[in-house]
């Protein structure tokens, strides 16, 4: 009776360690790293200032979007992350367009909208693109340190 209860016992450990193992997350094929898309989109004044890029919202000069042919960079506008096979692997959208760069002037220099996406499956490569302004690749290193950025004139 002990060499049987003795045996058992161990059987019972082996059995749980091997379940436990086969089941952590390194070996689970739905688990991924993920890591947090961040930077920025710009619109900056053009060479023609009587073009503008943005404007500044009536009850809130600190607040803006784009018009004319940036009239699809808004809050609202859809971020896409592509992986290096171009696939999307996460979708969010702008945060709100802040003006700076009024450099003591009444007419902001730049129109700064974030980028934040969380969540995103761990790549070597990103596609990032904005509405349909095309996709623009960034490396690991690049995304890791928040290093997004994109511009438009």
């Amino acid at each position: 009776m002990r060499i049987r209860t003795r045996l058992t016992s161990q059987l019972a450990g082996a059995t749980l360690l091997v379940a436990t193992s086969a089941c952590s997350p390194a070996n689970m094929p739905f688990a991924h790293h993920t890591v947090t898309v961040r930077g920025t989109l710009e619109l900056a004044v053009g060479d023609d200032p009587e073009v503008p890029s943005f404007m500044t919202e009536p009850d809130d000069p600190y607040t803006c979007h784009g018009v004319g042919g940036y009239s699809d960079i808004t809050p609202e506008a859809t971020i896409v992350i592509h992986d290096p096979d171009g696939k999307v692997i996460a979708t969010s959208e702008l945060g709100t367009g802040e003006s700076t760069g009024f450099d003591g002037g009444p007419v902001p220099a730049i129109c700064r909208f974030t980028i934040w996406v969380t969540k995103v499956p761990e790549q070597k490569f990103y596609g990032v693109e904005v509405s349909h302004r095309g996709t623009v690749q960034f490396t690991e290193e690049q995304v890791r340190a928040g290093n997004v950025n994109l511009t438009l004139r």
